[in-house]
């Protein structure tokens, strides 16, 4: 009996862990709000964010630079072709895939970190961070981003 037991048990739970407990990439659509910033060291000002905001039917992108004062960040109105060019990036890039991301090391006590939040007008969001610890093509996708950013800021 305990070996039936087992068989049946096995047989239900196995399926449903292999199909129910896989994490499904988010793709990144319709965009209402976009934030990336990491950490560069320890000092004053020592981290960079990127941001993407629609106030009042106006879009604006923000790049806050490495060593740049918080107020000192350049902010520059965007159309939505931009809107469309993140998007098209990020989920090129699989960052949807990156959602409930959340690892560190604690065994280090100065190091770098990131964290990541993007928003959808259908109620959908991507969550990530980290300390010492990044998700899978995080530093392509980091290069990605600055560069995107880059060309119109």
């Amino acid at each position: 009996m305990k070996r039936i037991t087992l068989i049946l048990l096995s047989a239900i739970l196995l399926p449903a862990c292999l199909f129910g407990c896989t994490k499904k990439s988010v793709n990144i659509h319709d965009l209402k709000s976009f934030v990336f910033g990491y950490s560069t060291g320890t000092m004053v000002n020592s981290y960079v964010r990127y941001e993407l905001r629609k106030v009042d039917g106006v879009w604006t992108a923000t790049l806050k630079p490495d060593g740049v004062p918080e107020e000192e960040a350049t902010v520059k109105e965007v159309d939505e072709s931009f809107v469309r060019e993140l998007e098209a990036v990020l989920n090129a890039q699989n960052i949807g895939a990156w959602n409930g991301f959340n690892k560190t090391d604690d065994g280090v006590m100065d190091g770098n970190g990131f964290h990541l939040n993007i928003y959808m007008n259908d109620g959908t969001s991507v969550s990530a961070s980290g300390y010492m610890k990044w998700p899978d093509g995080y530093h392509e996708a980091s290069a990605a981003i600055a560069a995107l950013f880059a060309a119109v800021l």
